[in-house]
């Protein structure tokens, strides 16, 4: 027997254990009533087709009494192994699907996605670091000997996109970015496009920290977002009505 077919026979017999339950419970409300009336000063003006009728119903309560109260002690028998069974398997999956303290590890497995993804894209930031600085290393190597100037001046690192037009601005078509203070030079513009080579280190520590900014803000959104209604119930109300719903989440 399957997790929904033990869940549905201890909900069936929930019910009947309920609905019994509520049978008595009427009876000792009638038990109630009759010993209420013979309490009371018998030379109050009752009327006495309403003292038979609570009677009545008095008598027809007890006379059943005995058959709910075996019922009863029937239906617990069945269902107290049947409610031990379904703990047992609604337990077990909890545990193989949210592991065996709750769901305490859904943060440490975000966090594993999280810096999985991170490490990806700055694996590929490494990459293009490393494909930019060759490009930019190599124009510079390959520059040597040929007539240009040299500019000190730091420049920002543009597109190499062909689409760009050669400057028709008068002078050396090549200027080589530099030389620094130890006679070399970071980069190279050729025809009005430039490109400077760029430290590992320091590109990859601007976008972590962009990473980590934008991070917080999001946890912050998400926070704002998911705790903003009203919070679900954290305790059961026991409900002995026959009429109560027993329900299962898929």
């Amino acid at each position: 027997m399957d997790n929904n077919d033990e869940f549905f026979r201890v909900a069936r017999l929930s019910r009947e254990l309920r609905e019994i339950d509520s049978e008595l419970a009427e009876a000792a409300r009638r038990r109630a009533e009759r010993e209420a009336i013979a309490n009371l000063d018998p030379h109050l003006p009752l009327v006495q087709d309403d003292v038979a009728s609570v009677v009545g119903q008095w008598e027809t309560c007890v006379a059943r009494e005995a058959e709910f109260l075996e019922s009863r002690e029937d239906v617990v028998e069945r269902l107290l192994p049947a409610f031990l069974n379904l703990a047992a398997l609604e337990f077990g999956r909890l545990d193989e699907e949210f592991g065996s303290k709750e769901w305490g590890d859904t943060a440490e497995r975000c966090l594993d996605a999280i810096e999985t993804l991170a490490q990806a894209y700055t694996h590929r930031l490494q990459q293009a670091i490393n494909q930019w600085n060759h490009v930019a290393e190599a124009l510079l190597d390959m520059s040597h000997g040929l007539p240009g100037d040299d500019a000190e001046r730091e420049m920002e690192p543009s597109s190499t996109d062909a689409s760009g037009s050669p400057s028709d601005s008068a002078g050396s078509a090549i200027r080589r970015i530099g030389p620094t203070a130890s006679g070399g030079y970071t980069g190279i513009e050729v025809n009005g496009q430039a490109i400077e080579m760029v430290s590992h280190h320091e590109t990859i520590d601007e976008f972590l920290t962009a990473l980590e900014s934008g991070m917080k803000g999001m946890l912050a959104e998400a926070r704002k977002s998911l705790l903003s209604g009203s919070d679900c119930s954290t305790e059961v109300v026991l409900d002995p009505s026959p009429s109560h719903l027993i329900w299962r989440q898929m």
